[in-house]
């Protein structure tokens, strides 16, 4: 089976790559609980600001999806410039690439609390107990599909 190299030669805070290379480190030294408690805290961060970012009109999650999409480009890009083909790219990610599924709800959370305030400044519409539901499960939910996906992205895919 090919593998994928990770490697770049501009500075990884330029990049995004860096999260990738730790990650990486872990898993070739047969770490996979770190592996694991990188990768479940990197997507939870994510998912954090996603939903916390609806508190400014949405703005923050917007920006945070937005740049997480150049990040993972980047990240494919670097990858499939290093020699190893998108076959064997989607291969590896595919697998467990249902944690954007976790990532994309975040966002949506993070869409519908900023489209409440703006409904509570505009048409005086007030959150009702429906709103709170939705937004704890959801963020339940968020959180366990992100789980569920880095147990599987460190113990189960990289195997």
């Amino acid at each position: 089976m090919d593998t994928i190299i990770v490697s770049h030669s501009a500075p990884t805070q330029e990049t995004g790559l860096n999260i990738v290379q730790e990650i990486t480190e872990h898993l070739r030294n047969n770490d996979k609980w770190s592996a694991f408690y990188l990768i479940f805290t990197n997507n939870l961060k994510v998912s954090i600001i996603n939903i916390f970012g609806g508190v400014f009109f949405g703005i923050g999650t917007f920006v945070n999806l937005f740049f997480n999409g150049f990040y993972t480009a980047d990240v494919f890009s670097t990858i499939h410039a290093n020699g190893t083909s998108w076959n064997v790219i989607i291969e590896h990610t595919l697998p467990h690439s249902f944690e954007m599924i976790g990532i994309w709800l975040s966002g949506g959370l993070g869409f519908f609390i900023a489209k409440t305030i703006l409904d509570m400044m505009v048409k005086n519409r007030y959150p009702t107990t429906m709103f709170y539901k939705i937004i704890v499960v959801g963020s339940l939910i968020s959180g366990l599909i992100i789980l569920i996906a880095a147990y599987i992205e460190a113990f189960i895919s990289v195997t």
